[in-house]
């Protein structure tokens, strides 16, 4: 599979620009292979590469004629980069001599010449055919092979819109990634190389996000079985970030202000309100922070929200968190955390039991559409904003699956942080703060109704992401997210103490998982 396009009439300036829409896009293990004669600017398209990776203008870049391959792995550059050129090797058994094919995985890779090494990346890799006229007039064929051809295309697109929008001369900077789709890149405005100061819509930033989201519109298994996706309400583009984002600020709160958007293709250019979370540096919750973020959720619970949020030429309605939504998360479990602990599929009557047992729990609670739920609240998406007063103090981020439903699911995603341990003593001095600040803005709060609540959605929440982390090890090959799963049970075990999960609990014995699950997880 291949895409292909060509670039004409390019300038040295433009030569520049797609290497700063390129290498935010670049990850260990691709190759970008240049094809062109003498004097054609490939070693100038891979300097303009590695100055935009390392942030450093004043980068010298040898051309490595005589060296064969040159390495970059200082600390400027966040994934090391080669830079090869095979002009002097003379056949393929050469280039496999040098130790190429085990560099390879580990790096960023220009070539320039590359017809030798071809056989190493030819499944997957960026091709750039160069040639320059007489004149010096630039034209370039991209080709994209394997992941790249889908990869190419979306480079292209975003690269186009931040041109139209002014932001195609500042540098961009990959941000760490999810378990998403989406991707994040940092937009230096400040000045680097030479560009403007700042953009004419912005006065004091310095550095704004970039959200590339590409909308996943849903795609049923068949006319009467709706996917995944659309029971659990997952958001196919980002229409609800925009109105979320809005709704938040207008309220008062700190949610990351949309500048610009191209909802059709999935681009946004977002305030950034920093990279200061609520952990600290051995990644344990910092208790401070943790208390504030309940208050903040509380401050935000207080306030009533109808399910329908404006946004520019109308109006989004938030999606319910109903009992299919419910349900079909738990199902998951079902799906992947069954087998993955036990080996095999749980029997028809285990399913309809656990069904069963989950439909008569969440029932009540799934009627209850009482504010907006953020759906994760939780350490990766909260923003440390000390400078601001209480409720801004908390930065409020990844909220484009938000729900209107029961207030509880938020305090168990921050109380039961799926990546981190939260001590029992926080996690109760988290829950203290959220129902004081709640009583002082409402006396009617009840307080013992939302324990039985929060320990319900807890088990939901655990019982989902259990069976999330079981897909992502399984099906998407990330098995990192094991080390989160002992965590996790160590959560639901916990609500389990409470008697509104006591059908839960008892099917967890009678199916044998609860011993097969301590036994996973409790030794791991």
């Amino acid at each position: 599979m291949t895409y292909k396009t060509t670039l004409s009439n390019l300038s040295l300036e433009a030569v520049n620009a797609i290497a700063r829409a390129l290498v935010p896009t670049l990850h260990k293990g691709d190759v970008i292979a240049l094809y062109g004669d003498l004097g054609v600017g490939k070693t100038t398209f891979t300097r303009a590469c590695l100055v935009a990776m390392s942030g450093d203008e004043a980068l010298d870049v040898p051309s490595p004629t005589f060296t064969i391959i040159q390495t970059y792995d200082s600390a400027e550059f966040t994934t090391p980069a080669l830079h090869m050129d095979l002009y002097r090797t003379t056949s393929a058994h050469e280039v496999e001599e040098l130790g190429v094919e085990d560099l390879l995985p580990h790096h960023i890779t220009f070539v320039e010449w590359p017809d030798h090494g071809a056989a190493l990346w030819a499944d997957h890799h960026l091709a750039i055919h160069m040639d320059m006229d007489a004149s010096g007039e630039r034209t370039w064929q991209l080709v994209g092979h394997g992941v790249w051809a889908q990869r190419l295309p979306r480079v292209l697109a975003l690269k186009t819109q931040l041109d139209a929008w002014g932001y195609g001369q500042f540098r961009r900077t990959p941000m760490a990634g999810d378990a998403s789709s989406r991707r994040y890149e940092r937009l230096h405005i400040g000045g680097e190389f030479g560009a403007p100061r700042l953009h004419k819509k912005h006065e004091n930033d310095t550095v704004l996000v970039i959200m590339d989201a590409p909308p996943k519109p849903d795609s049923g298994i068949s006319s009467t079985a709706p996917a995944y996706s659309h029971i659990a309400h997952l958001a196919e583009d980002q229409t609800a970030f925009v109105a979320i984002s809005k709704a938040l600020n207008f309220r008062g709160f700190a949610a990351p202000k949309v500048f610009y958007h191209d909802i059709a293709q999935g681009i946004l250019v977002l305030e950034d309100l920093g990279h200061e979370g609520v952990l600290d540096a051995t990644r344990a919750p910092i208790p401070d922070r943790y208390i504030a973020s309940a208050k903040a959720l509380a401050m935000l619970h207080s306030q009533k929200f109808t399910g329908t949020l404006p946004i520019p030429n109308g109006q989004y309605t938030l999606p319910p968190y109903d009992l299919p939504c419910m349900m079909a998360e738990v199902d998951l479990f079902l799906q992947w955390g069954v087998p993955d602990v036990l080996g095999t599929q749980p029997s028809a009557a285990q399913c309809a039991d656990f069904k069963a047992i989950w439909e008569d729990m969440l029932a009540p609670i799934s009627q209850r559409q009482e504010t907006l739920v953020l759906r994760d609240f939780h350490s990766p998406n909260i923003i440390w904003c000390d400078e601001r007063p209480m409720p801004k103090t908390i930065g409020m981020i990844d909220f484009q699956d938000g729900l209107h439903g029961p207030f509880a699911y938020d305090v168990a995603s921050l109380g039961q942080d799926a990546r981190v341990d939260v001590p029992l003593e926080l996690e109760q001095a988290l829950l203290l703060a959220y129902c004081t600040t709640r009583v002082d803005s409402d006396e009617h709060f009840n307080m013992v109704q939302f324990r039985a609540d929060y320990a319900l959605m807890g088990a939901q929440r655990a019982t989902k992401i259990l069976g999330i982390f079981s897909r992502l090890c399984i099906r998407d090959h990330k098995p990192h997210y094991k080390a989160h799963q002992p965590r996790v049970w160590g959560y639901l075990r916990h609500n389990l103490r409470h008697g509104v999960l006591a059908p839960y609990e008892a099917w967890l014995k009678s199916t044998g998982l609860m011993d097969a699950l301590n036994e996973k997880f409790l030794k791991a």
